[in-house]
Formats: C-alpha cells, structure tokens, sequence
C-alpha cells in the first residue's frame, strides 16, 4: 500500500491541451513510418525508370568535381542529362536548392539523392540524410507534393490535397504551437486527416505498415497521452547526464588510445573509475524525493528534448555492457600475442523432420570415437537421408569438446582443388598461395581431433587417384578423422575405409517421419502413404506436405498412386521419389512452377537476397515464396538465411527442360532469364565487396562476406567461361558488369584466394578474348596484362619465364600498336606500364650486371610514368590502391638498384638508392594506412619496408616492422600461409643478427613452421630459409650443437639451395653439417 502511495506521490499532472498537443505529436511520428515506406518505393522505381532511360550516358567521370558544381551547365555529360530528366519531373520545373542537397554523381547509384532533388534546402541534414527513414516528416511531403504525375510511371498517386493537409493543418500547427497545447476539436481534426490520408495510401500502395498505424491510430484516439510516469522521466535525465559523461570518457580512451602496456593500464584504471561512477549514479537513482523536485522544475523543456531522450539507451546496464566490452577489447589487445585463434567449424541446422536412424548414428560415432576408423564412408541411395545422418552425427560429436567438427557441402566440388578450397572456407582459412598447404598448416595448429564431415562426394570420387591421395594427406596427422557420403562405398588402398549403409526405412519409422509432417491423419493412412513413397525419406518429406492440400486423404492417395512412374531404367526407390516430386510439382500453379524453375539455376545454398533477384521478388514477397516451398520439402534451409534444392529435386526441374511440350519451352525461357539474374546479381555482388574491401578497415569484413558467396562466384565464372557466343546473353551482362568494366584486376585479386585460381585464370582470357571480338582495345590489353601477371607468378616458383616473356612482348607490341587510341584512357595506360616494369624487373634476373642495369632502370623509368598517371586520378579506393601497388613496387626497383650499386662498389650511389627505396616505402605505408588501413596491402608495405632495414642492417627498426606486419596479418586471419611463414623468418633473422637468438629459437620452433610445412607441397625456398635461420641459431648459441647440425642437414636437402640461401650462409652450413659430434 504505502509503495503504491509512493508511485502516486511521483505523478505528474499534464493539462488537458497539452495532452492533446502530446498525443498529435505522436500521431506524427507514428505516420512517419507508412509514409517513408511508401515514399522510398516511388523513388525506387523512378531511379530504376532512369536508370534504364540513361544506361548509355554511363556514370559520372569525375565524381569530386561534379559534387561541386552548383549551375546545371557546370555538370559533366552524364550528370547534366540526369539533371534535365529531374528537372522535367519537378512540378516547378526546378528546385534552387538541389547542388545543396544532392551529390549529382551519385544520382546514378543512390535513388535517395535523386529523391533529395524534391526536398526543400536540408542544411546540415544534408549529411545524415541518407535513406527514406532517415528523412525528416516535411522534407518527405514535399517528395509527394513536387513530383509530377510521370514520376510515379502511371501509378495511382497518394491524394495531394490530403499530403498538404497533413503537412498544414497538423504538423506545422503541431510544431508551432506557442504553448504546445490543442484543443480537443483541434485533436479531433488531426486524427481525421491523418485517418484519411492513411486509407487512401493503402488503397494506392498496401503495406502492412499502414494497418500497423491505423490500428495505433485507434488505440491512441481511445486512451490518449494525459500522464508521463515520474520515474520513466527520471531515468531518462540521469542517463543523459551519464551518457554526457561516458562520452567524454570514451572520447578520451579513443584518441590516447595505444597499444603500449603504460596507456593500457592507465585505461583499465580509468574504466574502474567510470564503473564507480555508474553504480554511484544507481544509487542516487534511489533518491526519488530530489529528483521529483528537479523534474517538476524542468518538465516544460521535456517536450522538445523527448527525441533526444529516446535516442538513449532504455536501459542503464546496456550502457555499463558498453563499458565492459571496452575493458575486454583493450584487455585483448594486451594478451592477443600469446593466444592462438580457435579454429572454426561450419554446421548445418539440424532437420526438425528427422526421426529415427539410431543406429547408423551410433555406428558411425563407435567407429570415430574407437579410434579405428580412419575414413567412415555413409553410403545409400539419393534422397535416403544420408545428409541428415551427417549432420546428427556433427552435432552429437560437436557436444563432445575433444572433437572439432568442420562439416562441408561438396555437391558442387568438381575437382579436388575446389574440394579444398571449400574446406578452407569452412574452417576459416585466410590462404593466399596454395589453399592445400595453408590447410595443413592449419590442421597440424588445432589441438583437438577433427572430424571431417564431408557431403556428397560422388562427383569427386570420379578422380579417384587425386582424392584418395589427398585423403591420405590428411590422414598422416593422427588427429584428424573423415566422414564421407555418397551413394557408394569406396575403399582406399593402405587406409581403413569402414561403411554404414543407408537404406530405406521401415514401416514404424517411416510412419513416425510422417507423423510429423501430417499429425491429424490415422495410422492406416501414413502406413499406404509411406507404401506409395517406398519408405524413401525424400519422397515422405514431399509428399507428406500436400497432405493438407486435399480434401480428405483418400483423394489424396489416389491423387498419389495415379502419378507415372516415369522411367524403369533408374531404381524403385528413385521412382518413388521422382513421382512425389511430380505430383507436388504439378499442385504449383504456373506462377510457381516459373519461381522453382528460376531457383534452379542456383548450384549449392543461396541467400535470401540473391533469391529475390533471380525471382524478380521484393524482400517480403521472396521471404514468402521460399517459406512456402520449405514447407512443401521442395527446396531445404540448412542454415538461418541460407537456402538449397536437393540434388535430386534439382534434376527433376532440369528435366523438365528437356520436354518438347509448350509448357517446357517456357520453363526454359524462365530459366536462361534467371541464370542471367543470377549472373548479373553475383557479378555485381563481387564488385561491391571489392571496391567496400578497399576502404578503410573494410578488407576482413568484405572478404569474409564474399567467402559466404564463394561457391555461387565459382559457378558465375565459370558459365561466363562456357559462353560460346560474344552476343549471348550471359556474355552481354558480363560485358555490363563493373567487374568487367571498372574493378577487374582487384576483383580478381580478391577472389583468387577463395575460388581455385585455375577458374579465375579462366575467366580472364575469356575477358580478353571477348574484349577483342568486340574490338574493346582498352578493356583487352587490361585483361591480357592480368593474365600475363598470373604467368609471371608461376614462372617464379618454377624457374620458367620463357611464356610469361612471350606473353608480355606481344601486348607491348599491341600497346604500341593502338597507342594513339589507348592513350586517351589514362588508368588503362597506367596499368600497363606497372605491368611492363614488373616484366622488365623480371627479364633482368637472369642478365649479366650491365645488363640488368638496363633493364632496371627502364622499369623504374615505366613505374614512374605509372605513378604520374595514377596520382592525377581521381577514382576513390581502388585508385588510392593502385598508388600503393606503384610506390611499393618504385622502393623494390629502388633496393635492386641500390644492390647493383654495391657490387659496383660504388658507396655513395648505393646510400643514395637505399633512400630513396626507404622513402618510396615509406611513402606507401602511409598512403595504405590513410585510405585503407588494417589490409593485405598494407601488411605488404610493412614488410618490404622491414626488409629494407634489414638490408641496410638496421635490425631494430626491421624487427618494429616485421612485428607490425605479423600483428596485422594474424588480426585479419592471414597467417597460414607462405608469406606468413617468410615474414617470420625474416623476424627471425633480425633477432639473430640483434645477438637475441634463444627470442629468434622460440620464434621459428614455437610455432613449429617448418614442421608443420613439412608434409604440404610449400616451395622448397620458404622450408629452407627456415631450416637454415634455425640452424644458424643454434650454432650461435652453442657451436655444432645437435640441433645446429640437424636443421642444416635438413637446408641442405633441398634442390638449388643458392636461389634460397645467401653463398656465405650456405657455405656455413655445409661446415656444420659434416660436423661429428
């Protein structure tokens, strides 16, 4: 009672004007909602309409400068000709304020900024104007007010009678009440037009947005805002004033921020003072006496400061988790050197429709858990559930915390290459040379037993040789264990291969598998239904969800038993699956059969976005669609957002292709439109990540997104390989496509390292060959550049350029042949001369010294020219990443020079290039952290900087880089790899040249890097540097120790030591290796 006293103590009493004046305020901002729903969907569609209209105008070619401009005649081509159709779409044929709020470079990728063009001047909100719910009320009205009727394509508008009135007669008066009060008629009118313009907005665009907001609407007209709870308004003010506070606080933490064991200390000090603070703050929220005292002196500001408030978080604790993440990073950041990352698994949701199959289940585990299975082999025919079985048997040994499972979906595996590039991406490898070795690398580094589950291998077992062999790779590290599905059994010679079959289910089970998808129907019915599917889990699943379909289940069961069982040639049980599928197949109407047709150009899991682009579906509709045929078992969702078609399934849709009936022939117009949707959607996701890779901090996140994709990119390339025709369709929307167009030698650099590099070498002649049928002379010399620089790599690790010289002479001979046309596009003829310098920087190596000096400095003279030409771009990320990739490569021709000069003997020359190489390094490392920060290219610029200190034997400042490098590299996951283990065994030298060996000793044997390379097919340069820096170490801590003579004798091993070992060390190490104890 006395509690309940004290709560009534606490009310505060509100006029009945200014309730009113309250309650419209939210009638406002409820309407906001529906309106900016509506408002985005029109400028959707203009954008597309002109989008279209404009195509052959292209983008902006120089996006800074037209940002600018604030005359129409200032603009660039394409620019002005968006202007012209925005100007005739605006009822006053111009809007003075659209160089202050629009970016006009951006009218072509960003509808919003078109939208912008009908607002009236936004000032400062310009910036954060970004989207329709971002946009303020009044700016949205005039949106719907000032586009013309053409705008909206033939759509029946929104009444704009009933816009100006809700703009005039109830949210300017509502505003600009002078003592936020209304009167109860005023209220009255307000819900009125409000009423009206909402159910005539959902007579012109439904959206469930608009109920929501008229039934809000009536519940606010029946209970009104009259009261506002004292201690709701107290909580708020004490989290304004804390947050003021905590703001500062982090302010400070950010920019003092560092990763020096003084400054961290010094943070965790401070984060215990804020803790203080917030439980001091939780106490005087106690003081309830005070703070109504305060409340009642500040409400009236209440009103204008209510969006302020909501914008805090509603829960104090919320703020103090914010606080405790802080303290975790930074604690993190204080320990991360000696921890090692977890690896990753990939599981699959279980199906809620499964049931029985105990058994198997126990076998396969008996046989892991035993320790004698090396390889379990679940084999069955299709559509029997060996899926399934896989995934319990993740999920029940996932639970047991001495196994590791990694599942993968090889479905779409072709070869054993991208079989193995798959597992990386399921185990969360970041490679960046050989995927196989950075598997290994990875696998010898987990301390638990691995399970690999392995799905569908059948393709795969085609190339029996090459997978058995990588099978056995696997095996020679004791704690890694396989599980295979297929719909045979296969052994493997020297490996034991134990089996669980997987066969039809009986009648009991079958019967509990049914029950679950019909529960209403009796037993006699799921028994003749399981009959009718030959007790096949597939054709139980499909057809048990049409159960519902039918009147009653006899008709059902007719219905059932009257589809053909088309084809004698194939098993029972696939003909009882094949009949399920058609029988359900043939219950969707045309406009569903279509959809399943379109969704079976996916190969493997697809998102729910790509969905909706292939089935030209808004997000709602798409959501709706795949839902429907999750419940009909036509299509799986094996994990959240992630969906797939059986196997099976899928071929049934390709069949249908196959028809000569009319109904066919449409399923194949429907399917080559969707296979061009799906072509065309990929390629432009591939482009977006790129370019988002190249911003600031953007690698890691952009690269783990497109790994999700990685298989659904494979597949896209590899139909734009198999185009025979130049004019085809799918050739016509790569010819589109930015990757084609714009952002090709990063699109490629970045896909490389998740898609087999054999299908991106590929793809790039098939550019350059249909650059050249189209005669698109710029486009061919940038792919040929692309492909010859993948010659260039190879021709590294197996001594033979002879090709890659072939290849580069012919496209310098083509340069130079249509230079008066390539000329004119500058970024095209900067990438050659990178291309050319690094040829020439290449050519020089196997030449006498005058020689080399030739070549070298022609190189430095094409870098050069490079540079000058990208340094005047104005293209934002991957222009600012062509400079770093030219300064970069500008300090190595610098190094080379300084190092001919050397052996010249001539001292000042030599000083002098080391210098200038230092400055150019430096020079990009600056540039790489500005514009791209944490990135695989910025590590690079560490690192050659490292090793140019190195050279000049400042062996402190080459370990700071050297550390720098390795930090960066293991933050974004890229530490299994070859270049990884190069960088830490220059780390290891400078410490051993600091006189640090036993540092240099843990560094290189810690990890084990030799090691665990040693079953992986690394060069045999980066396994013998590294044996040879160990051996050296030893030495100096203990001559012709055991350890000393071990590791030298294993340098010594290798073929052509000379091209991996400096004549000194490998002189040494032959002294200590024909050393006796």
């Amino acid at each position: 009672m006395a509690e309940s006293q004290e709560r009534e103590s606490f009310q505060i009493d509100v006029s009945t004007e200014h309730g009113n004046w309250l309650t419209v305020g939210e009638i406002i901002q409820s309407i906001h909602k529906p309106i900016s729903a509506y408002v985005d969907e029109i400028v959707k569609a203009f954008h597309v309409k002109l989008c279209d209209d404009l195509l052959a105008i292209g983008n902006c070619r120089s996006p800074e400068d037209c940002n600018d401009k604030i005359k129409p005649t200032d603009l660039c081509k394409s620019c002005k000709c968006w202007y012209v159709k925005l100007e005739v779409s605006h009822k006053k044929g111009n809007n003075p304020s659209w160089h202050k709020n629009c970016k006009s470079a951006r009218w072509s990728d960003d509808h919003w900024e078109v939208a912008k063009f009908f607002m009236p001047a936004l000032g400062a909100n310009q910036i954060t104007v970004k989207n329709a719910n971002s946009t303020d009320l009044s700016s949205l009205f005039n949106v719907l007010e000032w586009m013309k009727d053409d705008a909206f394509l033939c759509k029946t508008r929104v009444n704009v009678d009933l816009v100006r009135k809700l703009r005039s007669q109830v949210r300017n008066i509502w505003a600009h009440a002078p003592q936020q009060e209304f009167t109860d008629d005023k209220k009255d009118e307000s819900f009125l037009i409000a009423r009206d313009f909402l159910e005539d907005l959902e007579n012109v665009s439904s959206n469930v947005e608009n109920g929501k907001c008229l039934g809000y609407l009536k519940y606010l007209e029946d209970t009104g805002i009259t009261k506002v709870v004292e201690s709701e308004l107290q909580n708020l003010l004490l989290q304004r004033y804390l947050l003021n506070d905590i703001k500062e606080e982090i302010t400070r933490i950010k920019v003092e921020h560092s990763s020096e064991k003084s400054a961290i200390e010094e943070h965790e000090q401070n984060l215990k003072k804020l803790e203080c603070a917030l439980n001091e703050c939780s106490q005087r929220m106690l003081d309830f006496e005070f703070l109504k005292e305060n409340i009642n002196k500040h409400f009236n500001n209440f009103a204008d400061e209510l969006k302020c408030f909501r914008a805090i978080p509603d829960d104090i604790h919320e703020i103090r988790n914010s606080i405790g993440q802080i303290r975790d990073d930074l604690a993190k950041m204080n320990s991360r050197r000696n921890e090692e990352r977890q690896p990753t698994s990939c599981l699959p949701d279980k199906s809620p429709m499964f049931t029985a199959r105990k058994a198997e289940i126990q076998k396969v585990v008996s046989f892991l858990k035993d320790g004698e299975g090396a390889v379990v082999c679940i084999c069955g025919g299709p559509g029997f559930g060996k899926t399934a079985i896989a995934v319990e048997v993740s999920h029940l040994l996932s639970k047991d915390h001495t196994f590791l499972v990694v599942f993968s979906h090889l479905s779409t595996a072709t070869t054993v290459d991208e079989m193995i590039q798959q597992l990386c991406l399921d185990v969360g490898v970041n490679h960046e040379d050989d995927p196989k070795q950075s598997l290994i690398l990875w696998l010898r580094n987990v301390k638990e037993k691995v399970a690999f589950v392995m799905d569908d291998i059948d393709t795969l077992l085609v190339q029996k040789t090459c997978l058995y062999n990588f099978i056995r790779l696997l095996r020679r590290n004791a704690n890694c264990q396989i599980v295979t599905t297929s719909r045979s059994f296969y052994s493997i010679p020297g490996l034991s291969v134990d089996s669980v079959y997987v066969g039809e289910m009986d009648v009991e089970a079958s019967m509990e598998l049914l029950r679950k998808q019909c529960p209403e129907q009796d037993d006699e019915v799921l028994r003749r239904l399981a009959e009718l599917c030959g007790k096949v889990p597939l054709a139980m699943c499909v057809a048990g969800s049409r159960v519902k379909d039918f009147k009653n289940s006899d008709e059902f069961l007719e219905y059932l038993q009257k589809q053909p069982m088309e084809t004698l040639e194939c098993s029972e049980s696939d003909q009882h699956i094949c009949r399920a599928i058609n029988m359900s197949y043939e219950m969707l109407d045309d406009e569903q059969k279509n959809t399943f047709v379109r969704l079976a150009v996916f190969d493997g899991s697809f998102s729910e976005e790509a969905a909706g682009a292939v089935i030209e579906k808004e997000t709602l509709n798409t959501n709706s669609v795949l839902r429907n045929f999750v419940c009909r078992s036509l299509i799986k969702k094996p994990t959240e957002y992630r969906y797939s078609i059986h196997l099976l399934i899928k071929h049934f849709l390709l069949n249908q292709l196959k028809r000569e009936k009319e109904r066919a022939e449409r399923a194949r117009v429907e399917y080559s439109h969707a296979e061009v949707l799906m072509v065309e959607y990929y390629l432009n996701l591939g482009h977006d990540l790129t370019i988002k890779s190249y911003s600031k901090n953007g690698y890691k996140t952009n690269r783990e997104a497109l790994k999700k994709e990685a298989h659904n990119i494979q597949n896209v390339l590899k139909i734009c390989c198999q185009q025979s025709h130049t004019t085809s369709d799918i050739s016509d929307c790569l010819v589109r496509s930015k990757v084609y167009t714009t952002s090709a030698r990063f699109f490629t650099l970045f896909v490389r390292t998740i898609i087999p590099g054999s299908i991106v070498d590929e793809f790039l002649q098939r550019c350059a060959n249909l650059a050249e049928k189209k005669k698109q002379f710029t486009i061919k010399i940038d792919f040929e550049c692309l492909s010859a620089d993948q010659e260039r790599g190879k021709s590294i690790g197996n001594g033979k350029p002879d090709e890659y010289f072939k290849r580069m002479e012919a496209i310098q001979n083509e340069f130079q042949t249509h230079h008066e046309y390539l000329k004119q596009d500058t970024s095209v003829c900067a990438h050659f001369y990178y291309q050319y310098a690094r040829y020439l920087s290449r050519k020089s190596e196997d030449c006498c010294l005058e020689q080399r000096g030739h070549f070298i400095n022609k190189a430095r003279e094409q870098l050069e020219k490079s540079l000058d030409l990208r340094s005047a771009s104005t293209e934002a990320y991957l222009g600012k990443a062509d400079r770093v990739f030219t300064l970069l490569h500008l300090g190595n021709i610098w190094k080379k020079i300084a190092t001919m000069e050397h052996i010249r003997k001539h001292i000042k020359e030599c000083k002098e290039s080391n210098v200038k190489a230092r400055q150019y390094y430096e020079n990009a490392i600056q540039l790489s952290k500005e514009e791209l920060g944490e990135h695989e290219l910025t590590t690079l610029c560490f690192k050659a900087l490292g090793d140019q200190f190195s050279n000049m034997r400042n062996y402190d400042e080459a370990e700071r880089m050297y550390r720098i490098a390795k930090q960066m590299r293991e933050d974004l996951g890229r530490d299994a790899s070859e270049k990884h283990v190069y960088l830490l065994n220059n780390l290891g030298r400078c410490l051993l040249y600091n006189h640090r060996v036993n540092e240099a000793i843990q560094l290189l044997e810690s990890t084990c890097v030799a090691e665990k390379f040693a079953e992986s097919d690394v060069s045999n340069h980066c396994k013998a540097r590294v044996y040879a820096t160990l051996s050296l170490s030893h030495h100096s801590v203990q001559n012709y120790s055991e350890n000393a003579v071990k590791y030298a004798k294993e340098a010594l091993k290798f073929e052509q030591q000379s091209k991996a070992i400096s004549k000194t060390d490998l002189k040494k190490l032959k002294e200590i290796s024909q050393h006796v104890g």
